[in-house]
């Protein structure tokens, strides 16, 4: 049976400013889920620590700034071979092994849904062809930057706001369901995973940005 019919959000207007309706809290009381976190170049964090190029990830973010060579999520191991996107050159560009780059749709400061799916890259329901092959990393896969794991250093920094990150395996199971919020007590913000019940927290310096309640 497919999915199509399955609601996947529900939007309202409040004060003339568009809106989305979340469920009751899926966290912990002691923490709080926000619309989004935002990021600044000086943030980033890590989600597992391992990964294989036929898991798919499905990410939901919205750049704050383009034109340049930012990496919002992405890996690169000692022989090159890579795995992620990268705003770059107008295009949101699925990296999906070593040198082969597919370039999708138009890089810009909206909201975009992006899937990577060994052979597919689905850019707000429009599927791309992408080279694939399978590849199995012994270090993770990093958010808000570029990881190589030759120099176990970040770059390519990105500043942008990160509303939802899904992994699932080869299979379509879920592994890694994350979604922005921040500590009650002292207001530290980080992406919290639904299904391993762990917290994924800034990497480098200062702090990401929260936005409204849910």
């Amino acid at each position: 049976m497919t999915d199509w019919y399955k609601i996947k959000r529900i939007l309202t207007w409040v004060n003339w400013e568009e809106k989305q309706i979340y469920p009751a809290s899926r966290l912990p009381s002691a923490y709080q889920e926000v619309e989004y976190i935002q990021s600044s170049w000086t943030q980033y964090f890590i989600v597992w620590t391992s990964f294989s190029t036929n898991y798919k990830s499905v990410i939901d973010l919205e750049m704050s700034v383009i034109w340049w060579d930012y990496i919002p999520l992405g890996v690169h191991n000692d022989a090159g071979f890579r795995y992620g996107i990268d705003a770059y050159w107008w295009k949101f560009t699925v990296i999906s092994w070593w040198g082969d780059w597919t370039d999708t749709a138009t890089e810009d400061t909206n909201r975009h849904l992006i899937t990577i799916d060994q052979t597919t890259a689905i850019v707000d329901g429009i599927s791309y062809n992408i080279n694939y092959r399978y590849y199995a990393y012994d270090k993770g896969i990093w958010v808000f930057g570029y990881h190589n794991t030759r120099t176990d250093g970040v770059g390519y920094r990105s500043s942008n706001k990160l509303y939802k990150l899904d992994i699932y395996d080869g299979n379509w199971t879920h592994i890694y369901d994350l979604v922005p919020c921040y500590r009650k007590s002292d207001t530290e913000i980080w992406m919290y995973d639904l299904i391993n019940d762990v917290f994924c927290t800034n990497q480098w310096t200062w702090t990401f940005t929260k936005w409204p309640d849910v």
